[in-house]
């Protein structure tokens, strides 16, 4: 499922019960993804999509895209 994430990194269809996050770690894309879809985060399968990195050479961290599936 493909998204735009340059205008809006955080995206759910919910009908699907799937959400596209943007984070910095594994844990906070869960979270978002539980609040987008409003399912407990336990129930939530996570797929990273892409890795970023920040800032000049790479010394500003990562960035996540994740892919959040209910289950």
């Amino acid at each position: 499922m493909a998204w735009d994430t340059q205008q809006n990194p955080d995206q759910a269809s919910v009908g699907h019960k799937v959400a596209a996050v943007r984070a910095n770690s594994l844990d906070e894309s869960r979270l978002k993804a539980a609040h987008l879809l409003s399912v407990p985060p336990e129930q939530l399968v996570l797929t990273v999509t892409a890795q970023h990195s920040r800032g000049l050479f790479g010394l500003g961290g990562v960035e996540l895209d994740v892919e959040a599936r209910w289950s």
